[in-house]
């Protein structure tokens, strides 16, 4: 797919995803599961600048028309095509958020989620709701295929890789290199570290190699999960001198810290003892790390580095009053899952 499509593609879309303690946003599907209402509305026959409700997803059945001004542009496609419709939402206040422009293919979508909502709806990750939403990205419709990157953003990384979606990676790296969709490449890198090809870790590779001598790297975290998804135990080694190198800040390095914390709770023995042994020799190395490591571990409820962070407690390791005070917290909740703490096992919820 053609790197000039996808500028159009991201054209004006809002920021979503980041890496760190991720918050999804919300999508088309949230608002007809659980919005206070979702409808689908074209110009009023009686009156062409105002909208009139064509469909009601969610909420009464005689809703009126969200009190919106139709665009000069937005009515000029409407005309054009006369199935086409705009999707808005309602808040828990009461007022109307646009949401999409809705052609055919988005429409079929949208009436699959108002038949599946009463199963989706009981379930924030919904397997049968990722994997359906899986199959339109790279859509030729923008909007669908942007909604389906939001709602493959959302999925646990355990979940994305039994997906495994197969998306082009040509249509991936042209996003990785647009900047209209700078805000979204940790899931588009999440995508890309799923293939195999070589062009494809050739960009991982060459982004967290570039990345080493950056004293901030942005992204650095998704980058790093895919390196280790394409390559193993050979990508936690790649990782290595960011850990051993004193003059990489501790903000950083918590991106790789995630990296390696996200596979050692999704990952097969050998990159759970990988894993361990270089992020043992990591705090031992360099105390602060033990934060970092207490702090993303913790996220996960993954015990493992019970045994080994306990020391820190009463050496002090020059770690802030901060700094203690999460080490000693995973530690205590460690003791408490103690049958888990062994070196290379993980808990996982």
């Amino acid at each position: 797919m053609a790197a000039t499509w996808a500028a159009v593609f991201w054209a004006g879309s809002a920021a979503a995803c980041s890496f760190h303690n991720y918050v999804p946003a919300r999508t088309a599907v949230d608002w007809v599961l659980t919005g206070q209402a979702a409808v689908l509305a074209r110009p009023d026959p009686e009156n062409r600048f105002s909208y009139k409700v064509t469909q009601v997803l969610r909420g009464d059945a005689g809703i009126e028309a969200p009190p919106f001004l139709i665009d000069s542009a937005t009515r000029a496609k409407l005309v054009q095509n006369r199935n086409d419709t705009v999707l808005f939402g309602m808040t828990a206040a009461g007022s109307w958020v646009r949401i999409a422009y809705v052609k055919k293919d988005y429409r079929t979508a949208l009436d699959e989620v108002v038949a599946k909502a009463r199963a989706w709806r009981d379930q924030d990750y919904h397997p049968e709701r990722i994997e359906r939403f899986s199959e339109y990205l790279g859509h030729p419709d923008p909007e669908l295929s942007k909604l389906a990157l939001l709602e493959i953003d959302r999925a646990p990384y355990a979940l994305l890789r039994r997906l495994n979606p197969e998306v082009p990676v040509a249509y991936l790296t042209d996003l990785l290199r647009s900047r209209e969709a700078y805000a979204y490449r940790p899931i588009v890198a999440l995508l890309l570290g799923l293939h195999r090809s070589a062009e494809a870790q050739s960009f991982i590779r060459d982004f967290v190699d570039r990345s080493l001598d950056w004293e901030w790297a942005e992204h650095l975290g998704p980058f790093a999960t895919a390196l280790i998804e394409q390559e193993g135990v050979n990508g936690i080694a790649r990782l290595e001198p960011f850990l051993t190198d004193p003059g990489q800040p501790l903000e950083k390095l918590e991106s790789i810290v995630e990296a390696m914390a996200i596979h050692h709770g999704a990952g097969p023995p050998a990159i759970r003892e990988a894993v361990f042994d270089v992020l043992t020799a990591f705090a031992g190395n360099r105390p602060g790390g033990s934060v970092l490591i207490a702090r993303q571990f913790s996220q996960r409820r993954n015990w493992a580095f019970g045994a080994s962070l306990e020391p820190f407690l009463e050496t002090g390791g020059n770690l802030s009053s901060g700094g203690k005070l999460v080490v000693a917290a995973y530690v205590a909740q460690a003791r408490v899952n103690h049958r888990q703490t062994e070196p290379g096992k993980a808990s996982v919820q």
